[in-house]
């Protein structure tokens, strides 16, 4: 783990300063108060790590956005995948997609906008819940830039009511915890916030 347990006592208290936690779609339809923290989770690698990272933040009444990833290894196991989305939907938080199909596709731009479409039917046939995938967040897998699909498509033509990325170029400060280390400091604003939750003690 890249942070240890006082590291996640400072992360509940600095959520816990401001008005409200939310995920990202509230941010997209208008609906944030001022001073609120957009918080969302990439689910690079464990989709059982992500659900003992939305407990966690249920016990403190904090919302969140988790974002699947298609490609990773556990998509595999369908019944643990859905099992573990179905619980993380009912405790409040949001699901969206994870983008990773110019990778995926080889840089085929068509056929990566193809299995995007593809992915989001996936996951809406599978939640047990009525749901609807309604935000996607670019992987940064390389060689490829998943972000230059929507130099040709809209998140809209897709089905999505934003993309993260171009989201969070409205907000003031953004807070990422990318490769297991904060990439700013903790500081309060009209906030967007990415934490991992395979680098947490939860």
């Amino acid at each position: 783990m890249a942070f240890v347990k006082e590291d996640l006592y400072e992360l509940a208290d600095f959520l816990l300063a401001a008005p409200a936690t939310i995920p990202y779609i509230e941010v997209s339809r208008n609906q944030s108060p001022a001073g609120s923290i957009a918080l969302r989770h990439d689910v690079d690698h464990s989709i059982l790590q992500a659900l003992a990272f939305a407990r966690w933040e249920e016990s403190y009444d904090f919302r969140s956005t988790y974002y699947v990833l298609p490609t990773a290894d556990y998509w595999t196991d369908k019944v643990v995948l859905y099992e573990c989305i179905n619980e993380i939907v009912s405790l409040g938080h949001e699901i969206g997609l994870h983008n990773d199909a110019l990778c995926y596709t080889n840089n085929d731009v068509v056929e990566a906008a193809n299995q995007i479409i593809l992915w989001r039917q996936e996951i809406m046939e599978n939640i047990n819940f009525h749901y609807s995938i309604l935000g996607i967040a670019d992987h940064g897998g390389a060689p490829h830039a998943n972000g230059d699909i929507w130099e040709h498509y809209t998140p809209e033509s897709l089905g999505f009511e934003y993309e993260a990325y171009q989201l969070q170029k409205t907000a003031n400060t953004y807070i990422s915890d990318n490769q297991g280390r904060w990439r700013a400091p903790l500081k309060h604003a009209q906030t967007f916030m990415l934490v991992h939750p395979c680098h947490w003690p939860v």
